[in-house]
Parts: structure tokens; sequence; C-alpha cells
């Protein structure tokens, strides 16, 4: 099951929203100079933070009803609120990646006075921290 919880507050998220972002991050940070005499010098060290995971549905799977879209956004919208997102069965703390449009969402069915129950193609994309 995936989750994004704070406080007394646990919202579910469809499983079959995709982690589009998995293995685009490397842990390893590195870089790279070089010495007057031409020497190459290459400092590396392990990141602390910073993983950025983003959830995606489709026009096929991963859906979310407009009730959950509506407590994502409110979510979204605390300043520097930190979660506990439960994905695959391991807790990660993140907080939404603003810098990156942290919520987007769109109507499966565009309709004028859309209900509680329809569904929207999300994607969410937090910073682990």
């Amino acid at each position: 099951m995936t989750t994004l919880a704070y406080g007394a507050i646990t919202l579910t998220l469809h499983d079959d929203m995709l982690w589009t972002d998995e293995y685009a991050w490397s842990v390893v940070s590195q870089r790279r100079e070089y010495t007057i005499a031409g020497a190459q010098i290459i400092d590396a060290g392990a990141k602390q933070s910073g993983r950025p995971i983003t959830l995606a549905g489709d026009e096929s799977c991963g859906w979310l009803p407009r009730t959950t879209v509506d407590a994502l956004a409110a979510a979204a919208a605390i300043p520097g609120q930190q979660f506990t997102l439960t994905l695959r069965g391991t807790p990660h703390t993140v907080v939404f990646d603003h810098t990156n449009q942290a919520l987007e969402a769109e109507p499966v069915w565009g309709v004028n006075d859309p209900a509680s129950t329809d569904n929207y193609v999300v994607t969410l994309r937090f910073i682990e921290v």
C-alpha cells in the first residue's frame, strides 16, 4: 500500500502510480578539477539527502479520486511540512518539491462540474530529506 502521512492524517495513493525517477539519481556526488600542473583531482562522497521521488499515474492507471487530489493540494500548501511516504513497504521522509511543480492533476474525463469521486491523472513530486 502506498500512503502519504503527516500528523494524524494518512492519504492512500494508488499502488499503480509509477516511481518515474527511481534510477535517475545517484547517491554519489563527484567533482573533478585539474591542478596547475595538469593532474586531475576527483573528490567524491555520498549525498545525505535530496533524492527526488516522482509518482505518476497515466491515462490507463494510477488514478486518484478528486477528494484525494483536494487533500493532496491542501497538504502541499503547508510550507516545509515533512511527510512519511510509504512506497513498496519502505518509509521515506519527504517534502513536496515546489521548485518543480509539486502536484499536477488532470481529470480523466473532462466535465464542467466534477464530482468528488471523479478520477484524476496525478503527478506528485517529492524530495527525500
